[in-house]
Formats: structure tokens, sequence, C-alpha cells
């Protein structure tokens, strides 16, 4: 359901440890039970995230690109990376694409946002 999916995206986004590549195959152990929502009702939630100031990135920064490949017609294919090596703020780094994909992507580093 769909609850069960914000759920568990909110979850591991508070309880993540600060360490790079932290639960990359994102494995789930227990199981939500859900109780006394009516069908077709729509869950809202509001969320204050305060980020530390940063003036890099790191490993424990990913961000997300499209490839020119596409992964079906009409729809475009979503990849995600880190930085194999820490970034100045104000700064990019070029790099190899993640495996299976061949080629450079160029990381750039804005507030100690990845883009």
């Amino acid at each position: 359901s769909t609850f069960v999916k914000w759920y568990k995206i909110i979850h591991e986004a508070l309880h993540a440890p600060d360490d790079p590549g932290f639960n990359l195959a994102s494995p789930y152990h227990c199981q939500i039970v859900t109780a006394g929502h009516a069908p077709f009702t729509r869950l809202n939630a509001t969320y204050r995230f305060q980020i530390e100031d940063r003036k890099s990135c790191d490993a424990r920064n990913s961000a997300m690109f499209f490839p020119s490949i596409t992964a079906a017609p009409n729809k475009k294919l979503k990849v995600f990376t880190r930085p194999d090596a820490a970034i100045a703020d104000g700064s990019s780094r070029t790099q190899a694409c993640p495996a299976p994909l061949g080629g450079q992507v160029t990381l750039e580093c804005n507030s100690g946002i990845l883009r």
C-alpha cells in the first residue's frame, strides 16, 4: 500500500546512521500491519528536516541522474550514484558511471547538496 511505502521511506530517513553506504539493499525485517484506514482515504503529513551546515559532499551523499538510455518506451531510467571522493563546496568532479553503465558522470556540490 502507499502508506507502507511512505512509512518505510520516512522510517529509514529518520533512523539511518550517517555511515556511507548504509542500507543500500534496503532490507526491511519488520512487517507493518495497518488498521483503521478507510478505503480511498488520504494521509497527509508535513515534515521539517534540519540539515547540518555542510561545506562538502562525500560518500554519504547520493544524486540521481538520467542516462541517455531508456528503460521502456517513453520512460526514463533513473540512476543513483555517490562520489568516489570528497567534493568541496562549489566544485564538481567527473567520475565513472556506476556499473553496469559505461561513460562518465559529473557531480556538483552546492552548499552540501550533491547534484
